[in-house]
Formats: structure tokens, C-alpha cells, sequence
């Protein structure tokens, strides 16, 4: 039997959120997916991805896996949140890392215990995907750019997206390792750690 953090609660599809001719349709405002759907076509993750089940992730589960953020700048810059227009390759590839991380640590375990292997990196997925949130919700004090014509962005320049990727790291450290923990608010702790190498794709 396989466990899901994402069937906790109901789905809710990407395609019924923000749609055009629903009543609460904004046209400012796009869908963005935490983990990026081309995470599923990277062969070097097939194998994890295969043994966990996409459904168990929630890729196309908006509730656990979408943001809505703005498409225009001056909604941007009003909102204090991401301009979402277009390719994202940096934070992709950002993604892309921490996912290796996870990845690593299910290969090497994966032979021994099958289910733990199974339960942590599902949970190590839903603790980026909440720090992913959050952080990408942090607006004015702390912008990120997913875009570079973002207002919000203006005069930084995507090397923010490796401090970024420090503050993540603790989300998919495994389970008993010195850096990683879980806090009674059900959030993994972002505290930085010393820099690791990261295994790519």
C-alpha cells in the first residue's frame, strides 16, 4: 500500500483552477507548479518517481503542488510576489538539484528498506514543496525572480537562487541527519547548512 501526503486531502486540478469563463477568473494571474511536471521526464529520476507514483506527489495536484502568482508587473510589484511569465530555467534547475538530493538518498536506501525508502522520500518532497511556498510567498522583505523582467527583481541579478537553494537545503536532508528537522508546525526547518555538493541530473 503506498502513502500519499498529497491524498490527505481532497485533489484539486491545476486545469480547474483560474479558469477563463469561471466566475472567479483573474487574467493577471498564472498557475505555477512548485515542482516543475519536466522533473517527470528527467530519466535520472524515472526510477524514483516510478517506484513513488506521481499521483503520491501530487505534480498536478494544485492544493499541494500550485501557486498562483501574478503575470504583469505592476501586479508584481503591487502583490509583492513573483512575476510569472514564461520559462523559469534557473528555478527549474534549482528544483532539479534539491530533487537529486532526494533522489540520492531513496537509491541508496531503497535496497534495504523499500517502504522506509518510500515514506521518507515522500516526505522529504512535501517539505520542499512547503519551503518552496514559502519561500516563493516572502514577497517585499526578501524577493525572489523567477523572472528577469520581474519589478520586484530589479537590480538583482539569479545568483539569489544559490542562497535560495542553501535555504532549502534543509528540506531535503534525510531524516536524522544534523541539519534536517521537523518542527511541531509541521514545516522543515530552513536554518542553512554548511554547503554540500549537489548531485545533478
Amino acid at each position: 500500500m503506498r502513502h500519499s501526503h498529497a491524498t490527505r486531502h481532497a485533489r484539486l486540478s491545476f486545469a480547474s483552477v483560474n479558469r477563463p469563463g469561471s466566475p472567479d477568473y483573474r487574467a493577471g494571474l498564472q498557475r505555477h507548479h512548485l515542482l516543475p511536471r519536466q522533473l517527470l521526464a528527467q530519466g535520472c529520476f524515472a526510477a524514483m518517481f516510478e517506484h513513488l507514483d506521481p499521483r503520491a506527489i501530487g505534480f498536478d495536484d494544485f492544493r499541494s503542488n500550485g501557486l498562483l502568482l501574478p503575470a504583469e508587473e505592476e501586479a508584481s510589484a503591487r502583490m509583492g510576489l513573483p512575476l510569472h511569465r514564461g520559462p523559469h530555467p534557473a528555478y527549474n534547475e534549482l528544483v532539479s538539484e534539491r530533487i537529486g538530493q532526494i533522489e540520492a538518498g531513496w537509491s541508496s536506501s531503497v535496497g534495504r528498506d523499500k517502504r522506509g525508502a518510500l515514506e521518507e522520500a515522500l516526505m522529504r518532497l512535501a517539505l520542499l514543496q512547503r519551503a518552496l511556498r514559502k519561500r516563493l510567498l516572502q514577497g517585499h522583505a526578501n524577493p525572489m525572480r523567477l523572472n528577469r523582467y520581474d519589478p520586484l527583481g530589479a537590480g538583482r541579478d539569479f545568483s539569489q537562487l544559490d542562497a535560495m537553494a542553501e535555504q532549502l537545503w534543509s528540506a531535503t536532508e534525510p531524516l536524522g541527519s544534523r541539519v534536517f528537522s521537523f518542527r511541531s508546525d509541521g514545516e522543515g526547518d530552513l536554518t542553512p547548512p554548511v554547503a554540500k555538493p549537489v548531485r545533478r541530473c
